[in-house]
């Protein structure tokens, strides 16, 4: 989507957002490039509670009925921050 103004810093800490727009489309299932798909897949990681969405629309908390979203509406991929 043309017009996206990504918050590179809205991510989970160690981590930092890239646009899944900037993908290569041909790969597939993007979520592939996810540094942090490894741990957003454990059943442990409550989702309901993050703030640290990758999607661009909003959720409502099952626990809290809170609305949950990305400040920027941007659909991401975290990369990890490499020291």
């Amino acid at each position: 989507m043309s017009g996206e103004t990504l918050n590179t810093q809205e991510a989970p800490t160690g981590f930092y957002a890239v646009l899944k727009s900037s993908l290569p489309k041909e790969s597939g299932n993007l979520c592939q490039f996810c540094d942090f798909r490894k741990t957003c897949q454990t059943d442990g990681w409550d989702r309901q509670d993050s703030n640290n969405r990758c999607m661009s629309y909003p959720i409502t908390s099952f626990k809290t009925g809170e609305t949950i979203e990305r400040k920027d509406g941007c659909s991401v991929v975290f990369r990890r921050i490499l020291k």
